[in-house]
């Protein structure tokens, strides 16, 4: 049986894994960036690093320790978002420095742009 519990430091990387593992609409986004970590580097760190304290971990009961899920949120998120540009963008940015060369989306579209009217 699934039990509900709160998020503590130590669950961090296993929930970096399964943002990875999930990040393609719920299948594996391993392979679909030059850098997978990028992924819970935007949507998962943050939240654990600016709002723990609303971070909650899913696990087995048989295995507690072992977080299966995540849910995360905020309570207030202009304050969130004031945060997130202030505090975490720069770090993020520091650790993925901007590439010499376009990268490519998840579809190998590189560069693609949209026309109205298509």
């Amino acid at each position: 049986m699934a039990t509900i519990r709160s998020y503590r430091p130590e669950d961090r990387e296993a929930l970096y894994d399964i943002c990875v593992r999930t990040g393609d609409a719920g299948a594996d986004a391993t392979g679909l960036y030059q850098d997978p970590g990028i992924l819970p580097e935007i949507f998962v760190g943050p939240y654990l690093a600016l709002e723990p304290g609303l971070a909650s971990v899913l696990a087995d009961e048989a295995e507690p320790e072992r977080p299966l899920g995540y849910v995360l949120g905020t309570a207030d998120t202009r304050r969130y978002v004031a945060a997130y540009r202030r505090e975490w963008l720069p770090a993020a940015a520091a650790r993925y420095p901007e590439a010499a060369e376009p990268g490519r989306t998840p579809s190998g579209c590189g560069s693609c742009t949209t026309r109205s009217g298509s």
